[in-house]
């Protein structure tokens, strides 16, 4: 299985709890992150409705460490 991440904002109103939780349920082996103060889009820059700077900081450093561990040796 190829690995998987997740990124979800816990204020995001169009994906729920219930919503992660299956993420959860169906890809156990998968990375799954939540940010509390995030909505939708946060890593979306120059939207003040939606870009978190910490969360967007955060997912991103935890991506670029995703993408050192699963793809080494692709080109």
């Amino acid at each position: 299985q190829a690995p998987l991440m997740f990124h979800f904002g816990a204020r995001d109103s169009s994906i729920p709890p219930a919503a992660i939780q299956r993420h959860r349920e169906a890809w156990p082996q998968a990375e799954i992150h939540v940010y509390p103060d995030a909505k939708h889009a946060f890593d979306r820059d120059g939207s003040e409705e939606y870009f978190h700077a910490d969360s967007s900081r955060l997912a991103r450093e935890r991506t670029a460490a995703f993408f050192a561990r699963h793809l080494r040796g692709v080109a």
